[in-house]
C-alpha cells in the first residue's frame, strides 16, 4: 500500500507539473493590403458649351468672366454653374453637368460679364451621359455698351486699384477693367510696389468726354499716371497695366532665345513694327552674350524702373561670367501705339 501511495503522489506530481512553453513561430510582416479597386466613373448627364464673347462693335473680349449655367427645357437653373474666363481671342469652353440619370433634352444659359457690361445668352443643349450622342453647344455672347461710370464710380476704381497696390484685399472685378485680366493685374500690382512701396494720395485730372485721368502717388515721392476710358467697356489703362506685364513676357522670351541659341526667334522679338530684324545681327547678339557671360543659361530678368516721361522700361539681366563672377546690365524697352522694343537694337 506505500507504494502504491508514492507511485499516486508522483503520477499527482507530474501532472500538476508546468508544460514546456510551445514554440513561437518567428515574427513576419503582415502582407500589403491591396487597395480596393476604384470606383467606376459616374456616368453624368452633360454637355460641352463653347463659344466667343464680344463687344458692342464685334470685336473679341479677352479674359471676360463667363458663368455657365445648366437648366430644363425652359431655362430654369438645373445643376451647378461652372465659371471660366474668355483666352485673349475671347473664347471659351468648359463643361456642365446635371448629375446621372436619363438623357434630356435642356439649356445651357451663359453670362459674360467684362468692363462693366454684363448680359446672357441661352441655347437648347442635349444632356447625355453617351459619348456617342454628345453634341457640343455653341453660345456666343454679345456684351452691350457698358453704361458710362458717374464720377464717384471712376474715383472708386482708381482708388480700388491703389488699395490692391498697397496690398488690401483686390477686388474681384478690377481684373475685369483690365486690358490684360487678372493675370496682368497681377504681375502690374507686383511692379507698382517695388516702384511705389504705398499710394498715399489719388489725384483727379483734368478729363475730356472719354478719357479721365488720375495720378497716384506715393510714399517715396513717384507719382504715375492711371487712365479710365470709357468706349464699349470701361477700362483702367497705365504703363504699367498695359506694357508692364508685357514686358515681363518678352525679357523672359528674349533670355529664353539667348540662352538656346536660337537667333530666329530673337530676331523675331527684336521686330515688332513693319521693319525686320536681321537674323545674322541676332545671331551675333547671341554670340556677344555667350562671350560676356559664358553660361548663357545662367541670366535671369529683374524688373527695375518705368519711366513715363522717355516711355521706357528697364530690367536687368544678371548672370554668372566666364570667371565664375556675376555680371548685371540693364536692358531697356520703349512702350508705345501696342509695340515694345529694345532701346539701342
Amino acid at each position: 500500500m506505500a507504494r502504491l501511495g508514492g507511485l499516486v503522489l508522483l503520477l499527482a506530481h507530474l501532472g500538476c507539473a508546468t508544460a514546456p512553453p510551445a514554440a513561437v513561430p518567428p515574427a513576419t510582416p503582415p502582407l500589403p493590403r491591396t487597395p480596393p479597386p476604384p470606383p467606376p466613373p459616374r456616368e453624368v448627364n452633360a454637355v460641352t458649351v463653347h463659344g466667343q464673347v464680344v463687344s458692342a462693335r464685334s470685336t473679341p473680349v479677352a479674359f471676360a468672366s463667363v458663368v455657365v449655367q445648366p437648366a430644363n427645357a425652359s431655362c430654369t437653373p438645373q445643376g451647378t454653374a461652372i465659371g471660366t474666363v474668355t483666352d485673349e481671342h475671347g473664347q471659351y469652353q468648359t463643361v456642365v453637368d446635371v448629375g446621372v440619370g436619363p438623357a434630356f433634352h435642356g439649356c445651357v444659359v451663359v453670362e459674360a460679364r467684362s468692363g462693366g457690361a454684363k448680359t446672357a445668352a441661352s441655347a437648347l443643349a442635349l444632356f447625355t451621359s453617351s459619348k456617342s450622342d454628345a453634341q457640343p453647344v455653341r453660345v456666343d455672347v454679345a456684351l452691350p455698351r457698358a453704361e458710362r461710370p458717374s464720377s464717384e464710380e471712376r474715383v472708386q476704381l482708381v482708388h480700388d486699384l491703389a488699395a490692391a497696390v498697397n496690398g488690401m484685399s483686390v477686388d474681384p472685378d478690377l481684373a475685369l477693367h483690365v486690358q490684360g485680366g487678372s493675370e496682368a493685374l497681377r504681375v502690374a500690382l507686383e511692379q507698382y510696389r517695388l516702384l511705389f512701396g504705398t499710394v498715399t494720395e489719388v489725384r483727379v485730372l483734368p478729363a475730356d468726354w472719354s478719357a479721365y485721368p488720375f495720378e497716384l502717388r506715393a510714399a517715396n515721392g513717384r507719382t504715375g499716371r492711371v487712365t479710365v476710358e470709357v468706349d464699349d467697356l470701361v477700362r483702367l489703362h497705365s504703363p504699367l497695366l498695359d506694357y508692364g506685364p508685357r514686358s515681363e513676357r518678352f525679357v523672359n522670351a528674349y533670355i529664353r532665345a539667348v540662352a538656346s541659341g536660337d537667333a530666329v526667334r530673337l530676331a523675331g522679338l527684336l521686330s515688332p513694327d513693319d521693319i525686320d530684324y536681321p537674323i545674322e545681327d541676332a545671331r551675333e547678339l547671341i554670340v556677344a552674350y555667350r562671350r560676356r557671360y559664358g553660361d548663357t543659361a545662367t541670366i535671369r530678368g529683374e524688373f527695375v524702373d518705368l519711366d513715363e516721361t522717355r516711355n521706357t522700361i528697364t530690367w536687368r539681366l544678371r548672370g554668372r561670367g566666364a570667371g565664375g563672377s556675376e555680371i548685371t546690365e540693364d536692358l531697356v524697352l520703349r512702350y508705345g501705339d501696342g509695340l515694345l522694343g529694345v532701346v539701342g537694337l
